[in-house]
């Protein structure tokens, strides 16, 4: 009774298991490749779409920018091929203080957003009265000028770059001054003098002494209104020499004329003369 009992246990199984594969049959070959043509095609658009991200971030305290990679995820360092673009795009030392968050973006807005990043720092080593923090100021500028930005934008940079090279001449003048200074100092410490610099140390010393007289402690520390004052006072001068140079151009052409209206009557008895004769 067992092994019948056992037979037709393994009879009924191998029945199942026929049912079993009836119920469930095989994925045909052709949908595996359709499902395989899907995912490869997914996976390009992916990594397009990933090679025209960019992304702006920091590394070892300098502003880095990252091209995608063409894969479905992943960046490296952006180096153009253009050497121009190379520079606009090359590492830069971020200021002490300052952080830079990691920021995506595509090609269109890469320029502008560095600009607002950028920017931001030119503005604020200008607000401190130091020749350092210019002179800072003026290498972020050289590195905007090689963004392509937008007519806002541009004109931003404009009175940005106006009022680092304002600065600079200000910082120049002063140096100007306190040089003057120096060079009076020297010139007062001469003593036993070779005779043949006496005249040429005399004239010197008139000219540092006019200069002084000229400019007072109060343009030490110049202002944009000082900058315009003497603007104006060149522009009067100017003015005041070219009028005087027009009046006497215009009385020596007179005189000119007059000598030869002078002239021609002479030159007319003269000929009488000789046709009487």
């Amino acid at each position: 009774m067992d092994k019948e009992d056992t037979i037709q246990n393994n009879l009924g199984s191998e029945k199942k298991d026929q049912a079993i594969e009836k119920k469930s049959p095989k994925v045909p070959i052709w949908i595996w490749v359709i499902i395989l043509i899907l995912v490869i095609i997914c996976l390009y658009f992916l990594s397009l779409i990933n090679s025209k991200k960019y992304r702006i971030t920091s590394k070892n305290d300098y502003l880095i920018v990252k091209k995608g990679l063409f894969l479905p995820y992943g960046f490296s360092e952006y180096i153009p091929k253009d050497i121009t673009k190379r520079e606009a795009y090359s590492p830069l030392k971020i200021p002490k203080g300052e952080t830079v968050p990691v920021i995506e973006v595509d090609k269109g807005e890469l320029d502008v957003t560095l600009f607002k990043i950028i920017s931001k720092w030119i503005e604020k080593f200008l607000q401190e009265e130091s020749e350092e923090n210019v002179r800072i100021a003026s290498s972020y500028i050289e590195r905007l000028m090689k963004l392509n930005v937008s007519p806002e934008d541009f004109e931003r940079y404009s009175r940005l770059k106006g009022e680092v090279v304002f600065k600079q001449a200000k910082f120049n003048f002063n140096m100007g001054i306190e040089l003057i200074k120096r060079a009076r100092e020297k010139m007062s410490e001469l003593k036993n003098l070779n005779p043949e610099f006496l005249k040429e140390a005399a004239e010197l010393i008139e000219k540092i002494d006019k200069i002084n007289k000229a400019i007072t402690n109060d343009y030490i520390l110049l202002s944009r209104q000082d900058i315009d004052k003497m603007k104006e006072d060149i522009k009067k001068e100017c003015i005041s020499s070219c009028i005087r140079d027009t009046i006497e151009k215009s009385t020596n052409e007179t005189l000119e004329q007059s000598k030869q209206d002078n002239y021609k009557p002479t030159q007319e008895n003269t000929s009488e003369q000789k046709n009487d004769q």
